[in-house]
């Protein structure tokens, strides 16, 4: 199945079309008890996207919630079994992949409360893996002492759970934690060039690295500089480009798969462009009749925008802006199937969803 390019931003999401693979985690609540949240998240390779049903204020006992993940254009579905945590929080989904990006299995994360142990503050997480059909839990020493644990930027088998420097947390960094690697404890990586936080920053991934991005408007001269983080221990400067109009922009991501290419989101008229660091030429996208390959829900778009990406002063600092890509793919694998899982299709996921919901 082939999929045209095609860029949509949306409210805490850009979507960008590309040769990868596309999941979902669906998860259902009963009716009167839910706000629907639209979650789309940047899975790495493969992608996968989520869509939440999110309880709030309120007590969830356990198997109130069924929890599906499937490929949504294959119509492939598969049931996830009630996580055996009474009070669990959805953390995301990691995948394993081989050598050419096919998804091998994945695993659901679920997280707990925190606890204090000897000093240190522990984060017992749950995980679902779809080679073994089981849940496992698990307790990790945080390295921060007031951590975040939602919305990770998942990427290789990894969670980067972003940190914003505070009374707890002295330096703005990410905490990593690996699924698929090494069996260890999650690590704190400070992000670089940190003093000047009142300029804006971005998070971001592109091709399987993640980025950080950095606006420095200051006299003398205005810079973009975008880095890379190398084996999650250390921050590569790739640019550092001159730009003078940047003052008036926020960045906002990097191309999933080129990164030479920026996303920025202008302040002053409210539209979003990509800019190309290497050739400096840039784009503006608009008016899906002017530009094919874009569309932009503005009505819903701009103030979201302007509230992430206005100007703050250094006691406002909120951390990067991590705007989470979804990837269409033009190809696409069949979802690794747990043992003893039965596949389910899409009009039978409905049907289920409705039915939980009456």
């Amino acid at each position: 199945m082939e999929i045209g390019n095609r860029i949509c931003v949306f409210p805490t999401s850009l979507f960008v079309s590309a040769p990868k693979h596309l999941f979902k985690l669906v998860t259902t609540a009963p009716k009167r008890r839910i706000h629907r949240l639209p979650w789309m998240q940047d899975m790495g390779s493969p992608k996968v996207v989520r869509f939440l049903y999110s309880m709030y204020g309120t007590r969830r006992k356990l198997g109130t919630w069924k929890n599906y993940v499937g490929n949504p254009v294959l119509q492939q579905w598969v049931e996830i079994p009630a996580c055996p945590g009474s009070y669990t929080f959805f953390c995301g989904v990691v995948t394993g992949v081989d050598e050419v990006g096919v998804v091998l299995s994945f695993k659901v994360v679920k997280s707990g409360f925190m606890f204090c142990n000897k000093g240190e503050m522990y984060m017992p997480l749950y995980v679902y893996s779809s080679k073994t059909g089981f849940w496992i839990h698990k307790e990790v020493v945080c390295p921060v002492r007031s951590p975040n644990f939602y919305e990770p930027i998942s990427l290789n088998g990894t969670f980067y759970f972003s940190q914003r420097g505070d009374s707890y947390n002295l330096r703005p960094g990410l905490m990593v934690l690996d699924f698929y690697g090494k069996p260890k404890d999650c690590h704190f990586i400070p992000l670089p060039d940190h003093a000047l936080n009142r300029n804006k920053t971005c998070l971001a991934t592109s091709s399987g690295f993640v980025m950080y991005i950095k606006t420095l408007a200051q006299p003398g001269g205005n810079l973009l500089k975008v880095w890379r983080l190398i084996d999650d221990s250390a921050w590569q400067l790739m640019w550092e480009v001159s730009i003078p109009f940047i003052g008036c922009y926020a960045p906002m991501s990097m191309h999933p798969f080129d990164r030479n290419i920026v996303y920025l989101w202008s302040h002053d008229n409210c539209y979003l462009m990509s800019f190309n660091l290497q050739t400096q030429n840039y784009k503006i996208f608009g008016d899906e009749s002017k530009h094919h390959d874009c569309y932009i829900n503005h009505r819903t778009c701009e103030k979201h925008m302007y509230k992430i990406s206005r100007p703050y002063s250094v006691s406002e600092y909120e951390g990067p802006i991590i705007l989470h890509q979804w990837v269409l793919s033009r190809w696409m694998e069949s979802v690794p199937r747990p043992p003893e899982v039965e596949m389910i299709d899409t009009t039978s996921l409905l049907s289920l969803v409705v039915k939980n919901e009456e």
